[in-house]
């Protein structure tokens, strides 16, 4: 059961499952997929500019004050 378990992460089945679980309409997929590249491209940044001792945790966030 152990190396099954394994093989089927290793594969992404049990991502692709929990993904499927509930319907996300095309907008909303597009949406998602802006906001990560979003993210990773700020990353980039941040570490091409030297600021790579800063988590995207921990770095100031821009909107409305809490």
């Amino acid at each position: 059961m152990r190396r099954f378990k394994k093989l089927c992460e290793k594969e992404g089945l049990t991502k692709d499952i929990k993904k499927r679980a509930y319907y996300e309409k095309p907008s909303e997929r597009k949406q998602r997929a802006l906001r990560k590249a979003v993210k990773r491209r700020q990353q980039q940044e941040q570490i091409a500019a030297g600021g790579a001792a800063y988590s995207s945790k921990s770095a100031p966030r821009s909107g409305r004050p809490r």
